[in-house]
């Protein structure tokens, strides 16, 4: 079937308005919610099978270490996907192929706080040369360096620190540009990902073969929210 739906509601942006003297009357703002539907349809798979003689004569372990690769495979496969919603953002700023700069950034973080996009919780994601690209603006090492202990364990893997309000990740599994990447600047309300099922690992012995049949698998779904809390950043 199509699987499960979330449906989430958007509130509007409300403005406020001014009584003088404090006299008057209190008018109401009308309400106005949009609607996101996230599709739980994606089903992120990787399988193999191992035959049971090169299972019993290969060192000790080896189902074990089939099990981390293909659960670390569907994980890479949904990040990878997940990603490629930055292609999707309106705005886009910086240069396919060329290394991100500071003023690029500056652009970016502009844009999101033209949007009223919230200041904390704002991510940049970038790829393994984006990284590096930043590590040559001298200004930012110290930054990054201060706030990386602070925050490693919370954000895990790829994490390299804060500057400009923004946690700094690198991943290497970001879409391709004509020849470059396509980074990826977002409050994190812009896009929304859930997953029915943690990524599940199971393992079976066909009836009709001498094999272990070993496969991950998981249930998931993504799709972008506020289009104007995310910015595109070309770069390497």
């Amino acid at each position: 079937n199509g699987g499960d739906s979330i449906r989430k509601p958007n509130l509007a942006l409300i403005a406020s308005s001014t009584l003088t003297d404090m006299t008057g009357t209190i008018t109401f703002t009308a309400n106005t919610e949009g609607l996101t539907t996230l599709s739980l349809n994606t089903l992120t798979y990787a399988a193999v099978k191992v035959d049971s003689a090169a299972r019993i004569q290969a060192s000790p372990g080896l189902l074990d270490k089939y099990t981390k690769e293909i659960a670390r495979s569907v994980a890479q496969g949904l990040d990878t996907t997940v990603l490629e919603a930055y292609d999707a953002f309106s705005t886009v700023k910086g240069t396919d192929n060329v290394a991100i700069t500071d003023q690029v950034i500056r652009d970016s973080v502009q844009a999101l706080n033209e949007a009223f996009a919230p200041m904390d919780d704002r991510y940049l994601v970038v790829s393994p040369a984006g990284q590096m690209d930043m590590y040559n603006i001298e200004r930012y090492v110290n930054s990054l360096n201060a706030t990386l202990g602070a925050f490693k364990d919370k954000f895990g893997a790829g994490y390299f620190g804060d500057m400009y309000g923004l946690h700094c990740v690198m991943s290497p599994n970001l879409k391709a540009g004509t020849s470059g990447k396509k980074y990826g600047m977002f409050h994190r309300e812009a896009v929304l990902v859930a997953k029915q099922t943690e990524i599940t690992t199971e393992m079976r012995q066909p009836h009709d073969e001498i094999a272990d049949a070993v496969r991950a698998w998981v249930i998931w779904g993504t799709v972008e929210q506020r289009d104007t809390f995310g910015v595109e950043v070309d770069g390497r």
